[in-house]
Order: C-alpha cells, then sequence, then structure tokens
C-alpha cells in the first residue's frame, strides 16, 4: 500500500508526445484515406486531421499527426 502510495506521488507529471506520419499515396487512395479518417477527429487520442502537403508524379504526400498525452516518471531529489 505505502509503495502504491508513493508511485501515485511521483506519477505527477505529464508531457505531450507528438508524432508525425508521412504516406505517399496515389490520387484515389489519397482522397479515400482522408475522407475515411475524418472520422478520428472524434476519437480521444487527439489526432489531428490528414493532409496534403505536396504533389509529386501524380502521387499525394499525406501527413497525419498524433498527439499523445504521457505521463512521466517526476524524480524528486
Amino acid at each position: 500500500m505505502g509503495l502504491t502510495v508513493w508511485l501515485g506521488k511521483q506519477m505527477t507529471q505529464q508531457q505531450v508526445r507528438k508524432q508525425e506520419y508521412q504516406y505517399w499515396l496515389g490520387r484515389y487512395q489519397a482522397v479515400h484515406y482522408i475522407r475515411n479518417c475524418k472520422e478520428i477527429k472524434v476519437d480521444k487520442r487527439l489526432f489531428v486531421l490528414p493532409r496534403v502537403i505536396g504533389i509529386a508524379r501524380g502521387h499525394y504526400i499525406v501527413k497525419v499527426t498524433e498527439l499523445q498525452t504521457v505521463r512521466v516518471p517526476q524524480i524528486n531529489k
């Protein structure tokens, strides 16, 4: 019990981790992917809607940003 309380006091700091993904997709695939991912906005995992950031030789570069809240152990000295 004492250890649980101690760990509970130590885990007070939170950080937001940002992860970005890039996909190379054809035009049809990019449109299909973006339309389907709009559902993610309701998700509690804090997804940012995908967006097209570039077009290269008929392929779309789609970028997705994901934000996660992470608990980091706080070390007391």
